[in-house]
C-alpha cells in the first residue's frame, strides 16, 4: 500500500502537468510551478517534458543545474524560452549535445591511432581513454582533485604552456602513478598533482 505523502506527492505532479497541458492548448508557451507539502517539493511542469522536481530539504545538484538553466536570458523572445525551458526540464539537448560530441569524439581519436590495430581494437582503447577522461571530471566535480575546481584545466594549460605532451606528461603520471596507486607509493612527479585519491577499480590500470 503506498504510503500517504507517495500518493499526494504523485498527485501534485501529476496536476501541475496537466496545468502546464492546459495552459499551453491555446498554442502558447507556457510552464507551471507548484510547491508540494509533504515532501516539500518545487515542481516545474512544461506541457512536453517531465516534470522536474526539486526536494527542498535536500536538492539535487543535477536539479539544480537543470532549474538554473531555465534562467532568463537578456533579449530572447518567449517562444525561444519555451523551447529552453522545455529542453532543459527535459534535459534531451544536454544529452543530445552530449552523445553526438562523444561520438565524433571517439571517431577522432580512433583515427590517430596506429592503423596497424584492427578496428576493434582501436575503439576498445578510444572508449577506454575517453571513459579515463570523463571520469576525472565526475572526480573533479566532487572536489577529488586536490580540492580544485579546476584541476584538469589547470594541468592541461600549464602542461601545454609548457610545450610537454598532454599524453605522457599529464595522463600518463596522474592515471597510472596516481590514481592506481596509494598515497605512499607515489612517485615525486605524481606527488604534485596534490591531494588525489586512490582508486583501486581497475579503471586506471595500464
Amino acid at each position: 500500500m503506498p504510503k500517504p505523502d507517495t500518493v499526494r506527492s504523485a498527485c501534485e505532479r501529476e496536476s501541475t502537468v496537466r496545468l502546464a497541458r492546459r495552459l499551453a492548448s491555446g498554442g502558447r508557451c507556457a510552464a507551471a510551478i507548484s510547491l508540494g507539502i509533504s515532501p516539500r517539493e518545487l515542481i516545474v511542469a512544461a506541457p512536453d517534458a517531465p516534470p522536474l522536481v526539486l526536494r527542498l530539504d535536500a536538492p539535487h545538484p543535477l536539479d539544480l543545474a537543470r532549474l538554473a538553466r531555465c534562467a532568463a536570458r537578456a533579449g530572447e523572445g518567449g517562444l525561444a524560452t519555451g523551447f529552453r525551458i522545455t529542453d532543459a526540464l527535459s534535459g534531451k539537448a544536454v544529452d543530445d549535445r552530449f552523445f553526438a560530441g562523444f561520438r565524433d569524439t571517439l571517431h577522432r581519436l580512433m583515427a590517430a591511432l596506429p592503423a596497424r590495430l584492427s578496428p576493434t581494437d582501436r575503439h576498445a582503447l578510444g572508449l577506454l581513454q575517453l571513459t579515463r577522461i570523463l571520469f576525472l571530471y565526475f572526480i573533479e566535480a566532487k572536489g577529488w582533485l586536490d580540492g580544485r575546481p579546476g584541476f584538469l584545466r589547470e594541468e592541461v594549460d600549464g602542461c601545454l604552456a609548457r610545450g610537454r605532451s598532454l599524453h605522457r606528461d599529464l595522463l600518463q603520471p596522474l592515471f597510472f602513478g596516481t590514481l592506481n596507486r596509494p598515497a605512499a607509493d607515489r612517485s615525486a612527479l605524481a606527488r604534485r598533482f596534490g591531494e588525489v585519491p586512490f582508486l583501486n577499480g581497475g579503471l586506471f590500470e595500464p
